[in-house]
């Protein structure tokens, strides 16, 4: 299944991903259960979103595993990338940039690619991420494990909040492939 024929669904799980942090708490329990929540809030928004008739049963899987990391460093299962779906991998990687974002997209962009190249995030969802938020990459950008590159996100990258077409000709929301080399390869 590609990103394109999930795009609706994928964008639901990662609208309602945090979901299960808005749990009201009585105030002398808030500071004692921040950490908890942390955790838990995922298996809470997987359980709210489970209880809708109308969505598909990998929409709840899809906010279970939002913090998950491809090399198994997420939680709340630790899964490495062989075990999340392509769509589980775009979800955390587009959470990370929302963590990261601190009102300048350019910063949490280069720590996401970062992140990418050490392994945490899917390399190439990573780079398809960001180049649909507006990035430019020099011709020899690598998106593996070697020396860092610079590249910038444009004025278009930070004006966009919604998903819209790129082109005229295009008939709704897509995923682009952004060629990657792959170690060892010329």
């Amino acid at each position: 299944m590609t990103l394109q024929s999930q795009a609706e669904d994928l964008v639901l799980a990662a609208l309602l991903a945090d979901a299960g942090c808005c749990r009201p708490r009585r105030k002398s329990q808030r500071d004692a259960v921040v950490q908890a929540n942390d955790v838990e809030h995922v298996h809470v928004g997987a359980a709210f979103a489970a209880g809708f008739d109308d969505v598909p049963a990998s929409l709840s899987l899809h906010i279970a595993r939002h913090h998950e990391r491809s090399d198994g460093t997420g939680f709340p299962e630790r899964l490495k990338a062989s075990r999340l779906t392509l769509g589980d991998r775009a979800i955390a990687a587009a959470v990370r940039f929302a963590e990261l974002f601190d009102g300048s997209p350019l910063a949490a962009a280069k720590r996401l690619h970062h992140e990418a190249r050490l392994g945490a995030f899917d390399a190439e969802l990573t780079a398809n991420l960001l180049w649909s938020l507006g990035g430019e990459f020099p011709a020899d950008a690598d998106f593996g494990r070697g020396a860092a590159r610079t590249w910038m996100l444009t004025d278009h990258g930070r004006r966009r909040l919604r998903i819209d077409q790129a082109h005229p000709a295009s008939k709704g929301p897509h995923f682009l492939k952004i060629p990657t080399r792959v170690s060892g390869t010329p």
